[in-house]
């Protein structure tokens, strides 16, 4: 019996080694395999996270909040009223502005005629200089005349003395008559030159009231704060009541349909890839079941810790080497976000098929490319044009002129 046994020991332990042979010989072939054909031409990472346009919504003017009409996490459209500030003191000023304006309307309406009054002015002067000119003539005579009798002896001297007299003082008239006529000339090119041929509709005072005007109704319309873009709302921290000064903070609003992925892959990781080379997304808030798909659009003018607000000191003498990583932008399928809608901040594992060698490697892609690339991406589209060119303060202005210019 002993010598049975022992021969079969040795058996089974060279089977089971070669059978623990095969099967590490067969998971590296499968391995091998599946490098070759799936995971060489694969560059991947997890490090990648969602971002998106977080727009600011600030207070345009200094005022007190009296409504909010959204709250944190609520949805907006584009132009939806976001809150509304107290209008009290702004309408008091624009009465007040109403009031100067009609009175500057006025002023220029009068001006207007007092250039009709000073050309009358000057008419009359001028006749009146012509007057005494004709006095002037009559008394020269007047006085030659006493003077041959007075040489004659014919007339007393006081008789010419008066005739002297008289024509003196004809002179003087006419000196008086000629620095008034002159006087009124001036006034009426002053005048004239205040209103330079100008309506009332176009002169620079009332142009500057109105302005002012339109100012205070620029205010006014701002007291409505609308949403810039459609989106979720965020960091809301307006509060009714709340005295805000211009430029402060009341909240902002994300673009839940304007998302993007930066992936930040190893500085070892960038030679390969190209523009719009397909790319495949997975997020953690919903599993590997959901994929996004995407494609790359452009690579971060440096790496991650150069723009970092205490950036590393590589001169030191206690450096060590650390492989660097680029930030890179990869669009994402619209269709996608719209079925499995994302957050601006996730985690996303990243896995770009590097087969594709026709685009143009991100690490040489020029100003133009890289402007075209992006344009795959939605860009934030203005507002309609500002309250300024409102038509209701343009004909309450022109209704204020008409009525105080006649």
């Amino acid at each position: 019996m002993q010598t049975a046994v022992e021969p079969s020991r040795p058996s089974g332990r060279k089977g089971r080694l070669l059978v623990l042979s095969v099967l590490v010989l067969a998971i590296a072939t499968v391995s091998l395999l599946y490098w070759n054909h799936y995971l060489r031409d694969i560059v991947a990472t997890d490090n990648a996270y969602v971002q998106g346009h977080v727009v600011p919504v600030s207070a345009l003017t200094a005022g007190t909040v009296r409504e909010v009409y959204v709250a944190e996490t609520d949805h907006v459209k584009a132009g939806e009223a976001l809150l509304a500030f107290d209008e009290s003191d702004i309408d008091i000023q624009i009465q007040e502005l109403e009031s100067e304006l009609a009175k500057t309307v006025r002023e220029i309406t009068s001006l207007g005629r007092q250039v009709a009054v000073s050309d009358a002015q000057v008419k009359a002067k001028h006749a009146e200089w012509t007057r005494a000119n004709h006095d002037l003539e009559r008394h020269r005579a007047y006085l030659e005349r006493r003077a041959a009798l007075a040489s004659r002896g014919l007339t007393t001297q006081e008789d010419f003395r008066n005739a002297e007299a008289q024509f003196r003082a004809a002179e003087a008239q006419v000196e008086a008559a000629r620095s008034q006529w002159e006087a009124s000339q001036q006034q009426a090119v002053a005048s004239r030159a205040l209103l330079r041929d100008t309506s009332v509709y176009e002169h620079p005072s009332v142009l500057s009231q109105a302005a002012r005007l339109r100012e205070a109704w620029l205010i006014k319309q701002r007291a409505q704060i609308l949403a810039p873009i459609s989106g979720q709302v965020a960091r809301r921290s307006a509060q009714p009541g709340q005295r805000v000064a211009q430029g402060s903070a009341l909240m902002a609003i994300v673009p839940l349909d304007q998302l993007w992925v930066d992936a930040n892959f190893k500085e070892n990781q960038i030679a390969e890839l190209r523009l719009d080379q397909p790319v495949s997304l997975s997020a953690d808030l919903y599993g590997d079941t959901v994929l996004f798909r995407g494609k790359l659009v452009g690579i971060s003018p440096g790496t991650g810790t150069a723009f970092s607000l205490l950036p590393a000191q590589q001169a030191s003498g206690n450096w060590v080497k650390v492989v660097q990583r680029v930030p890179v932008r990869i669009a994402l399928e619209a269709e996608d976000l719209k079925k499995h809608p994302l957050r601006v901040g996730l985690s996303m594992r990243v896995k770009v098929d590097v087969r594709r060698k026709e685009g143009q490697r991100l690490t040489h892609v020029s100003g133009d490319a890289a402007k075209a690339a992006s344009a795959a991406t939605k860009v934030l589209t203005p507002m309609s044009p500002g309250p300024h060119e409102d038509p209701v303060i343009q004909a309450r202005i022109r209704k204020i002129i008409e009525r105080h210019a006649q």
